[in-house]
């Protein structure tokens, strides 16, 4: 019997419940930590827009001209009515976890201790990185997000 894969062909399926379980379970500790919110800008002037925000970050680039940006609850408001008052489109996320932000770094090294028994493989199909836009391959994927094997 063939056991069913995710992923493009780089996991089995109960890999993949592993990647959503761990990760689910590690996002929940940072519930109602951060707010996280769209903004109308692209990521070079929502740079620039959070110069003197303490605490608020970018978390995501989503469109050439929009990205989301997050941080603790006084930060995040004191930027958006600032990027308000600009006239940017600014609009908060119904969301109890701040996904995508520095929320997320202190979770890293359990993460990737928990997915270390994980053994990928080449992908079956084509894969592309969301974030460099360049062709992945499955044995790699571990190697970039910089686990130890042994």
């Amino acid at each position: 019997m063939r056991r069913r894969l995710l992923g493009r062909g780089r996991v089995h399926a109960g890999a993949g419940l592993l990647v959503i379980y761990t990760r689910s379970r590690l996002q929940h500790r940072t519930s109602g930590q951060g707010k996280l919110y769209a903004v109308g800008l692209p990521y070079d002037q929502a740079l620039a827009a959070i110069d003197g925000h303490t605490g608020v970050s970018i978390a995501a680039i989503n469109q050439p001209q929009r990205g989301d940006a997050g941080g603790r609850p006084g930060g995040a408001r004191a930027h958006r009515r600032a990027l308000l008052e600009k006239g940017v489109f600014c609009k908060p996320l119904k969301v109890d976890v701040p996904f995508h932000s520095h929320y997320m770094e202190p979770l890293r090294d359990e993460l990737l201790e928990s997915l270390l028994p994980l053994k990928p493989s080449a992908a079956t199909l084509p894969l592309y990185s969301t974030v460099t836009g360049q062709r992945a391959e499955g044995r790699s994927w571990m190697a970039a997000t910089g686990a130890q094997r042994a």
